[in-house]
């Protein structure tokens, strides 16, 4: 980069104010270390998310557009340019960050994979993939992004990866339930209630 050949010329631009820049090693820097720009102050860590990206374009788009400006030698050179903005992935990874709990993840209403988790048990019989097949159908129709884990794997572990995945509910299929009714398990109270297949709220009505 240009500039580099002079650092003092942040301090003699022509219409710009004076710079004094302060310097401090980072890198090494520790709890309760002393400031680099004072005598009274001490570092303190904090936990933070970076959400935003910042990208160094350099000359890429200004050389090809002419937008140049004058350097300290009246020499017309390309603006250095860059950008930054909100990154959509770092948005799903600090709500991921900011809501989770001991047993996995945990999304709101809206967020995250889809709203809701069919839970089926005993997927190897039958009659519960025609019910399985039935509620897919049922719930689909209403708008709602659906996870089924029909696996034939024990109960414990698909409510553990229920749990792990965090959609907002998850609903279970099982073959004592033989009056219409299933279990919703609220994933971020915990609370189990049982209710009509067609009683489940569509997504937006849990926002």
């Amino acid at each position: 980069m240009w500039l580099s050949d002079r650092p003092d010329w942040w301090l003699c631009a022509p219409g710009l104010p004076p710079l004094h820049p302060h310097t401090a090693e980072l890198h090494g820097a520790a709890e309760d270390m002393g400031c680099g720009r004072c005598d009274e102050g001490r570092y303190h860590t904090v936990r933070a998310v970076e959400v935003a990206h910042v990208f160094e374009l350099g000359t890429q788009y200004s050389a090809p557009m002419n937008l140049n400006v004058p350097d300290p030698y009246s020499a017309r050179r390309p603006v250095h340019m860059a950008c930054s903005g909100i990154g959509i992935t770092r948005c799903l990874q600090t709500l991921a960050d900011l809501h989770r709990d001991r047993h996995g993840l945990r999304w709101k209403p809206g967020t995250g994979p889809a709203d809701l988790h069919l839970i089926v048990l005993r997927a190897d019989l039958p009659e519960m993939r025609q019910r399985t097949d039935q509620a897919v159908s049922q719930l689909q129709h209403h708008g709602i992004r659906l996870l089924v884990d029909d696996r034939h794997e024990a109960a414990g572990e698909k409510f553990a990866y229920a749990q792990l995945i965090g959609t907002p509910r998850a609903v279970v299929l099982s073959p004592q339930q033989t009056d219409g009714r299933v279990e919703v398990i609220d994933r971020w109270t915990g609370r189990h209630d049982t209710t009509p297949l067609d009683r489940i709220p569509a997504p937006e009505d849990c926002r």
